[in-house]
C-alpha cells in the first residue's frame, strides 16, 4: 500500500507597505459668509477693514487698478472752529477748507483751501510725486463743558461743494443743512467715514499737493458743520491714510508693482457700506448709507468689519 507525504506549507511572505506623506502646504482658513458673500480676497478684506477703521487697523494697500504704487502712511492733524461752523475735507486733494462765522444765516466766504499735512505738502516737507488717499475719516468734538454744550451738529458725504464754489458767498446755515445727518452736538465725539470713488482711484498726480491744487468734483469728500454752538467751538480732526510716491531726487518713483487685489472696488465698497456705521453721532451709529445722494439705508449697531468676520486669515 503506497503512503503519500503531505507537502509541508510554504510560509507566506510578509509585505510591509511604507507610506509617505506629500505636504500640501498650510492648511486653508474657510471663508466666512461675508467674505464668499461680497468676493473679498484677503487683501481686499484687510482693506475693507482699514476703511472702517482707519485710526486703528493695519496699514495695507487698496484695490485700485494698475500698477502705480507708493509707500503708506497714517497722518492725523486737528482745526479749531467757532460756534458756528461748514468744513469740507478732501482727502485725495490733501485740502480742506471752510466758513467759520458767528452767525449762521449770514454769508460768508469760504477760507483759502488748505494742505491737511504738511508732510504731503510738496515744498515744505518732502518732495512727492504723487500721493493717493487709501482710508480716512473726520472727527468733531466740542471745547465746552457739558453745562455750556449747544448746536446742532450736521454731518454727511460730499463731492466738493465749497471749493468748487470758490469765493462766491454762502452761509453756514445753507450748506449744513444739505448734509443728511443731524442731532443736536452730543457730548463724546463723532465720526464720519471717507469712502473713495472713482476719481480717486486715480489718485493725485500733481507735482504739488496740498492748498495749491485747486478743486476738482473728481474726488469724494466728507463735511461737517455746526449751528448755535457755544462760545468754546469745536475741535475737528483729520485722520488719513496715504500712499506716497518720491520726487525726483528723493527716492525711486513709481514703478510697476503687482496689483495687491484682483477684487472690484465695487465689491468692497459694498461690504463697508452694508455692514459698518458711515457716521458715528456721539453713541448713535447713524447709518449704512450710500452718502452722495444722503440715502440712509438703516442702522447696523455697534458692528464692525473684523466682528463681521470679512477678514477670514
Amino acid at each position: 500500500m503506497a503512503i503519500r507525504l503531505k507537502r509541508a506549507k510554504r510560509p507566506r511572505k510578509k509585505t510591509t507597505t511604507i507610506v509617505t506623506k506629500i505636504p500640501r502646504g498650510p492648511k486653508r482658513t474657510k471663508a466666512s459668509g461675508l467674505y464668499q458673500k461680497y468676493g473679498l480676497d484677503v487683501a481686499a478684506a484687510k482693506w475693507a477693514e482699514l476703511l472702517a477703521d482707519p485710526c486703528g487697523a493695519e496699514l495695507t494697500y487698496p484695490c485700485f487698478a494698475g500698477t502705480n504704487r507708493g509707500y503708506l502712511v497714517r497722518l492725523k492733524t486737528s482745526v479749531v472752529l467757532g460756534a458756528n461752523f461748514y468744513i469740507e475735507w478732501t482727502p485725495n486733494m490733501n485740502a480742506y477748507t471752510y466758513i467759520n462765522g458767528t452767525s449762521p444765516s449770514t454769508g460768508y466766504t469760504p477760507a483759502t483751501v488748505q494742505g491737511a499735512f504738511s508732510y504731503l505738502d510738496s515744498g515744505t516737507a518732502v518732495s512727492l510725486s504723487g500721493i493717493r488717499a487709501v482710508a480716512a475719516c473726520m472727527k468733531v468734538y466740542t471745547n465746552d463743558s457739558e453745562m455750556n454744550r449747544s448746536g446742532i451738529l450736521y454731518m454727511g458725504h460730499t463731492t466738493n461743494q465749497l471749493q468748487v464754489n470758490g469765493t462766491n458767498m454762502v452761509n453756514v446755515a445753507n450748506m449744513a443743512s444739505g448734509l443728511p445727518h443731524t442731532t443736536r452736538v452730543p457730548d463724546c465725539t463723532s465720526e464720519i467715514l471717507w469712502l473713495p470713488g472713482e476719481g480717486d482711484a486715480i489718485g493725485n498726480q500733481l507735482a504739488q499737493t496740498g492748498a495749491t491744487d485747486g478743486a476738482t468734483e473728481a474726488y469724494n469728500s466728507v463735511s461737517a458743520g455746526v449751528t448755535g454752538g457755544a462760545s468754546g467751538g469745536f475741535t475737528i480732526e483729520l485722520i488719513g491714510v496715504y500712499e506716497v510716491q518720491p520726487g525726483n531726487g528723493t527716492g525711486i518713483q513709481s514703478s510697476y508693482q503687482r496689483p495687491v487685489s484682483s477684487t472690484p472696488l465695487n465689491n468692497v465698497l459694498r461690504a463697508v457700506i452694508d455692514n459698518v456705521p458711515l457716521v458715528k453721532i456721539g453713541s448713535q451709529l447713524m447709518n449704512k448709507a450710500i452718502g452722495f445722494a444722503g440715502k440712509v439705508a438703516g442702522s447696523f449697531m455697534g458692528q464692525t468689519i473684523s466682528k463681521l468676520g470679512l477678514l477670514a486669515l
